[in-house]
């Protein structure tokens, strides 16, 4: 994978995304924006609980948590905040599975394994 951007896309993402959600709020792309902005939050979160030392997989070679503990917890609670926001908005979109399933782990503080807006420089 090209990290040329960096491999902390999801700090853009989350950006975008809530510059978006406040200027747009009748976009019938609010939900799809929503969802975007909620799983970079929970990428930033779990980068932040990523696991150390001999439990760490091949994805997470490069990952350094420490790197991502400041504003973890801010993130996570975002994330809640805006899955909680998508299921409002779009209770019957594909991606409602998903937030349902995730959310209750991310109330736990259970790490979650999202990495989707994260570019592994070890890929």
């Amino acid at each position: 994978m090209d990290c040329g951007a960096g491999t902390d896309s999801f700090r853009t993402v989350i950006q975008r995304g809530l510059e978006f959600e406040k200027t747009h709020r009748n976009s019938k792309y609010l939900p799809d924006v929503q969802i975007a902005a909620a799983q970079a939050c929970e990428t930033w979160w779990s980068l932040s609980r990523a696991p150390t030392g001999e439990e760490v997989s091949e994805v997470d070679a490069d990952v350094q948590p420490v790197n991502y503990q400041e504003g973890g917890e801010a993130a996570r609670q975002k994330a809640i905040a805006l899955y909680e926001s998508f299921l409002q908005t779009a209770p019957q979109s594909d991606y409602s599975a998903y937030a349902r399933r995730v959310l209750p782990r991310l109330k736990l503080g259970v790490d979650t394994g999202q990495r989707r807006y994260y570019c592994s420089i070890a890929d």
